[in-house]
């Protein structure tokens, strides 16, 4: 069975609330997807405060670099990033785009505000980002499904996620 590949810088609680769904929805989502979701990355400065989801020890770093190239596993195609899940919030945020997007990520979701989100923009077009690598940004991350709790707002973003893997709509299925 085919594994989605997902890489998140940032684990506060955005990131924890997508690994817990993760985590706690993996027969499910394996189930509905056909294919198992694997996150196997996630970098944060503060790795040592516990957010209420376990992940493996080789999967928390507080290198960002990892989660994009992962420079230690170069002979592990496998381990390539198929989503990258940004959620740092901070002022390097349109950097970290921009090398996730260069290192050839498909899918580059950045949760910020629509100004952020045109700022990043800004930034990738100033550095001579082509049309067809700027499809792959997604940001601000998410269906608009007008979430509230950092909970809703990573069901939004793995919505996101697997509606790009099946060329799906978002749009409702009712009236």
């Amino acid at each position: 069975m085919k594994m989605i590949k997902v890489g998140m810088i940032g684990f506060g609680t955005i990131g924890a609330g997508v690994a817990k769904i993760l985590a706690s929805n993996g027969e499910i989502i394996k189930q509905r997807l056909g294919a198992g979701v694997e996150l196997i990355k996630v970098a944060d400065l503060d790795i040592t405060t516990d957010r209420g989801v376990k992940l493996g020890h080789d999967v928390l770093t507080n290198s960002a670099d990892e989660v994009i190239t992962d420079p230690l596993d170069l002979d592990k195609i496998e381990a390539k990033v198929d989503y990258f899940i940004l959620a740092t919030h901070h002022r390097d945020d349109h950097h970290q785009s921009l090398s996730a997007l260069n290192h050839g990520v498909p899918f580059v979701a950045v949760i910020a505000s629509q100004k952020k989100a045109g700022l990043i923009r800004n930034h990738l077009i100033e550095n001579n980002v082509s049309d067809e690598l700027m499809a792959n940004l997604h940001s601000p991350a998410g269906l608009d499904l007008k979430a509230k709790t950092a909970e809703e707002i990573a069901l939004s973003i793995m919505s996101e996620i697997v509606m790009h893997r099946n060329s799906g709509s978002g749009k409702g299925l009712g009236k």
